[in-house]
């Protein structure tokens, strides 16, 4: 019960910290091919260890893509009512938000998810959607660290 008090304190701070940095004003200047980079992909998210002593949460979906250098800052998992949730947090020195949206555009696609949000600015990303058929839901938010050094990710999956 605690655990699944800590995943909603944490999905709504995340997506308050995105409301908030989405009212600033972005940047209209267009993106240019040497700006953009592709972000590598860890292909198989079950053998995460040596990048932290995190570990996947145990009830997020296999297969979902995390760039190589992810560094597990939280991993909570929480079973209640016999509905599954998890939450992820991982930090990432890519300073591209364009490269991780297409690698989390196309994995969220992939979900067929409905009701779905997708917004992109210079400093966040947020995809949002649930999956009425299958009984889930996502939230990913991404934003730029203060220092401009990296990525902080934080994912939330639930069980409808």
């Amino acid at each position: 019960m605690k655990s699944n008090k800590m995943i909603l304190l944490f999905s709504h701070l995340a997506l308050a910290s995105f409301l908030l940095s989405a009212c600033q004003s972005s940047s209209s200047q267009p993106v240019t091919e040497e700006q953009t980079t592709k972000t590598e992909v860890v292909q198989n998210t079950e053998d995460l260890s040596s990048n932290s002593d995190n570990q996947i949460p145990e009830y997020l979906p296999s297969g979902f893509p995390l760039p190589e250098d992810a560094v597990i800052e939280m991993s909570l998992s929480d079973l209640k009512d016999g509905k599954k949730a998890a939450l992820l947090v991982y930090m990432t020195k890519e300073e591209d938000l364009e490269s991780l949206s297409e690698l989390y555009e196309d994995y969220f696609k992939s979900q067929n998810l409905e009701d779905s949000q997708y917004i992109l600015n210079d400093r966040n990303l947020l995809i949002m959607g649930k999956n009425m058929e299958q009984g889930y839901d996502w939230a990913l938010k991404g934003g730029i660290l203060i220092d401009d050094l990296g990525v902080q990710v934080t994912v939330n999956w639930s069980e409808l």
